[in-house]
């Protein structure tokens, strides 16, 4: 029996899901607000060692990174918590764990899929992408980082265990480490290949410290325990509609995130790098305004599976008013 069930007090309330949503999204607007100091000294440092044109290199070369990234994830993060979600609150632990293993697999084949579609495009595409050629072979190095953005799974984990807070700290791990780097490279007279390999490694600290908090809470929670077992039941066994799932999600928000970063390369492309810059100091400054609400919508999400998938649904339609008049 212990196998099978979790503590009901890890579980959350289904009472104030407004209230809870908006207490999340402060905790990420918490990490956030860290973010930007950081972050404008990090580039103020990095505009100042690499000048304009290793600046632009490197955007490039990270916007084409990230655009992979964006396209080949299953936004996976959603299948947790739309077929988590349930079995978590109904204390099932067997089914939950199928669902984990599912989301892993997905993450895995994303990674692989990503990682060679983008080596193929740094090294045959780059008269396309604007990298100058005395820096194509940073591109090619800098694309393996693509490996280091499928973390969907890890994200999902946290949602669904309520802990945005760790989502918080590990976007300060990015901006810190970054920020580290470059001071360190300041220091002792790096060059744009220093700059490559500090991002490389601040994406994979990232990627690692995300990874390591989703398994540590899954362990406090006794979610690890017979992990692997059961793989003989096949990935999508009592998750009916599980792979439309996957795909209609991949499909309406890859897309859309993608969009982001397509337009950064079309922009960079197109303009001077002064002016490129200036557009993403603009964007950076509108983005900055509607912060608070984006972040409201991502942790609104479990919320709303919580309120539709329940006995009583018309909570759903309540929240949905509230959001209206929030937003608006």
């Amino acid at each position: 029996m212990l196998g099978v069930y979790i503590s009901a007090q890890h579980i959350p309330s289904n009472r104030g899901s407004l209230r809870r949503s908006g207490y999340n999204s402060l905790k990420l607007l918490g990490g956030k607000a860290v973010n930007v100091p950081l972050g404008l000294i990090q580039t103020f440092l990095t505009i100042h060692l690499l000048s304009d044109k290793g600046y632009r290199f490197l955007i490039l070369v990270h916007s084409f990174v990230q655009t992979i990234g964006y396209l080949a994830e299953f936004q996976s993060w959603q299948t947790v918590l739309h077929y988590g979600l349930k079995p978590y609150e109904n204390k099932n632990i067997r089914l939950l764990q199928h669902v984990l293993r599912f989301s892993f697999l997905l993450d895995i084949f994303n990674c692989l899929f990503a990682l060679a579609f983008g080596v193929i495009c740094s090294i045959y595409l780059n008269h396309y992408l604007g990298w100058p050629p005395e820096w194509h072979y940073l591109g090619i190095i800098y694309s393996f980082c693509v490996i280091f953005t499928t973390s969907a799974t890890s994200n999902g984990i946290l949602r669904l265990l309520n802990r945005y807070d760790l989502i918080a700290i590990q976007g300060v791990v990015l901006v810190f480490v970054r920020l580290i780097g470059i001071v360190c490279l300041t220091l002792i007279g790096g060059g744009i290949q220093g700059a490559v390999i500090v991002w490389m490694l601040a994406a994979f600290i990232s990627f690692s410290s995300l990874l390591a908090f989703a398994l540590i809470q899954l362990h406090h929670h006794n979610l690890l325990k017979g992990f692997f077992s059961h793989l003989n039941e096949g990935m999508t066994k009592n998750l009916p509609g599980i792979w439309k799932f996957a795909w209609n999600t991949n499909l309406n928000l890859t897309f859309s995130l993608a969009y982001k970063q397509i337009t950064v390369l079309i922009i960079e492309e197109v303009l001077e790098p002064v002016a490129a810059r200036h557009y993403n100091v603009a964007n950076k400054i509108s983005e900055a305004i509607a912060k608070l609400i984006i972040l409201l919508q991502s942790t609104l999400y479990p919320e709303m599976i919580r309120s539709w998938q329940g006995s009583k649904p018309s909570p759903l339609y309540k929240m949905a008013f509230q959001i209206t008049l929030l937003t608006g």
